[in-house]
């Protein structure tokens, strides 16, 4: 008896362990044209929960320890670049540099994809494991 508990309760506990973790990553475009340098952050769309992201560098990023489920993707990029944010301490504070109108290191910052841009703070599935997921910005509705 004492045989078969062993591994029953091994397999509980290795049931919970990362097995859940996703890691996302693709190619951040807008009007066509790769984003130099920014962040791509995931929020849950319920509000619960860490927020993830990282740093766009020449058009991509990688984010892993994305927890899966249904997620807000938000695309922020001015003309800097910044560490990985992995924390929703660093997605916080990240996103606060970025609003400002200097950067951190004081150098001017100009926006590269608008807020509002068609695309951004768009709703997704993530699943566990690894999925790649491009994100094609447009300029906002009424913008020339």
């Amino acid at each position: 008896m004492r045989h078969l508990i062993v591994p029953a309760v091994l397999g509980l506990l290795s049931a919970g362990c990362g097995g859940d973790a996703a890691s996302v990553s693709g190619v951040v475009s807008y009007e066509g044209q790769p984003v130099p340098n920014g962040y791509v952050t995931f929020a849950p769309a319920d509000g619960k929960g860490p927020m993830v992201g990282g740093a766009v560098t020449n058009g991509r990023y990688a984010v892993a320890n994305v927890p899966p489920g249904p997620k807000v993707v938000k695309v922020e990029a001015s003309s800097g670049a910044g560490p990985s944010v992995q924390t929703s301490e660093d997605a916080a504070r990240v996103s606060k540099e970025l609003k400002g109108k200097y950067g951190a290191d004081g150098i001017i910052r100009t926006e590269t994809v608008p807020p509002d841009a068609a695309g951004n703070n768009q709703s997704v599935e993530v699943k566990a494991g690894s999925q790649t997921l491009d994100l094609a910005l447009k300029k906002p509705a009424g913008r020339k």
